[in-house]
């Protein structure tokens, strides 16, 4: 009788050793959207809205590919008030360095990578303003709350760069390079599969 009852301890114990052990982000895909703010130097904010996947690739590493779209970004050049969006395509590898720890919802990761980006421009008084397109870094560090098993949400600063060429007048004017660079944040959530 005795021996019955360790045995039953015994298998409790390992069953509830392994559900606290469980992760609440066991799914290696999670797809979901974002908010984005970026905080420019020398134009006015920028406000975003886009897409992510993120993929857990093992030892703590997330591969994530993300696009978002910005819009108002303004700036003055000369009497011409130009008004800017930028379509960003993004790929950025992060390290987590607390995922699921305990049963724990908290997940805590840094990370970079590259960004492409797509400039749409259009100044007032019928001018013509161009801005070629191209690529970019960024930085993040963030967090992610798991609200229930494959669904979670997250909060990051993120640090954007990116430099471009501009030209007036059909080509024949050179604008000093731009420069998009500065702090923002961005909010999401995510659906794991």
């Amino acid at each position: 009788m005795k021996g019955k009852a360790l045995l039953v301890f015994a298998i409790l114990a390992l069953t509830g050793a392994s559900a606290w052990a469980q992760s609440p982000y066991d799914e290696d895909l999670w797809v979901g959207g974002h908010l984005s703010f970026w905080n420019t130097d020398e134009f006015t904010n920028g406000i975003g809205a886009g897409v992510d996947v993120w993929l857990d690739v093992g030892w703590g590493f997330t591969v994530r590919a993300s696009g978002t779209h910005f819009r108002d970004f303004d700036i003055k050049v000369g009497p011409f008030m130009i008004d800017i969006e930028i379509n960003q395509a993004s790929g950025t590898l992060m390290y987590n360095f607390i995922e699921g720890h305990f049963r724990s919802p908290l997940a805590v990761y840094l990370g970079g990578g590259y960004d492409y980006n797509w400039v749409d421009a259009e100044a007032d008084l019928g001018a013509t303003v161009d801005f070629e397109d191209g690529d970019g870094w960024h930085a993040v560090a963030g967090a992610r709350w798991a609200l229930d098993p494959g669904v979670s949400i997250f909060a990051e600063a993120v640090y954007r760069d990116f430099e471009t060429d501009a030209t007036a007048g059909g080509g024949l004017v050179a604008i000093n390079p731009q420069v998009f660079t500065g702090w923002g944040f961005a909010v999401g959530v995510m659906f794991g599969f």
